[in-house]
């Protein structure tokens, strides 16, 4: 009888180990995977703090400048000659419009996926998951990085 208890405790304690060494395998694959993740979003915040805003409102002063000469001058004008250029001129508008809209969405987006990811890494690390989840979790933080 004390034979099979202590072959049953064994077997419990194979198994268990088991199953530890895969999830620590699992964690370590994936907290790896995180940190690869955080490179990149590292390296496009730096991309997007290189942007220069200042140069953004300079030159749309200077198309601003462009597009009212443009009307002051060929206003009345609008033959086949000069609607090119006025279309040409007025297709940038919308550009410079959002593009400090853009600027500081994709700044907000980028540092809420660095948030995702370290709330990731940190419920892996606590073991706040269950080792069956960090695929799907991972899948969904890589899905909104890239």
């Amino acid at each position: 009888m004390k034979s099979l208890i202590i072959k049953n405790i064994l077997l419990f304690a194979v198994i268990s180990f088991a199953f530890t060494n895969c999830n620590n395998k699992d964690k370590k694959e994936y907290i790896k995977k995180i940190d690869i993740l955080n490179v990149v979003l590292d390296k496009t915040m730096n991309i997007i703090n290189e942007l220069d805003t200042n140069r953004f409102d300079s030159t749309k002063k200077t198309y601003d400048k462009y597009v009212e000469e443009i009307r002051n001058n060929f206003h009345n004008d609008k033959d086949d000659a000069t609607w090119p250029a006025l279309c040409f001129y007025g297709s940038f508008k919308k550009s410079f419009k959002g593009l400090k809209e853009k600027y500081k969405e994709m700044k907000k987006e980028v540092l809420f996926a660095k948030k995702q990811l370290d709330s990731l890494k940190f419920d892996i690390e606590k073991n706040n998951i269950k080792a069956e989840h960090y695929k799907n979790y991972f899948n969904t933080e890589q899905t909104a990085v890239n």
